[in-house]
């Protein structure tokens, strides 16, 4: 069941995205903070769409889809998927945010299967230098959450 949510959630989320003329987008691929000694390689997609105007901190809108590699260590021995909706608000180069996220399994860092995810970063040209936080803020379970470093290609 959980998984049948998770794929309507993501094509939901790209389903709107795709209806915004002016779309931007990025590419990261990076490495996730060490659980136990351990680190994992990231790869996510961004998903960017400006906002009406209504909310003045608030400029653009994004999807994000992302996944973790698995570390072999017990309750994180499994790849992790993970999809959400958040916003983002620039300053010049500079870019911070927030979101929810929905996982496809949970694990000793994602412990329930909806979390929370702070985004900062900077544009670098066509390149951007993202650092993501994704946890669930303790709600459920012990969380260590995924904090994570992602260098990007933007288009």
């Amino acid at each position: 069941m959980r998984s049948l949510f998770f794929l309507a959630w993501v094509l939901f989320a790209l389903s709107y995205a795709a209806e915004s003329k002016a779309m931007d987008g990025t590419l990261g691929v990076g490495i996730a903070d060490e659980h136990d000694r351990k680190s994992a390689k990231v790869v996510d997609l961004s998903l960017r769409w400006p906002t009406s105007g209504r909310f003045k901190l608030i400029d653009e809108h994004e999807v994000l889809v992302g996944w973790v590699e698995s570390r072999p260590l017990a309750r994180l021995d499994e790849h992790t998927v993970f999809a959400g909706y958040g916003f983002r608000s620039n300053f010049g180069r500079w870019f911070t945010g927030g979101g929810i996220v929905a996982v496809d399994h949970t694990s000793e860092a994602l412990s329930s299967w909806y979390q929370f995810v702070s985004t900062g970063g900077v544009h670098l040209g066509r390149a951007s230098l993202t650092l993501r936080h994704v946890s669930n803020s303790g709600f459920k379970g012990r969380n260590r959450g995924e904090t994570y470093l992602t260098l990007g290609f933007d288009w």
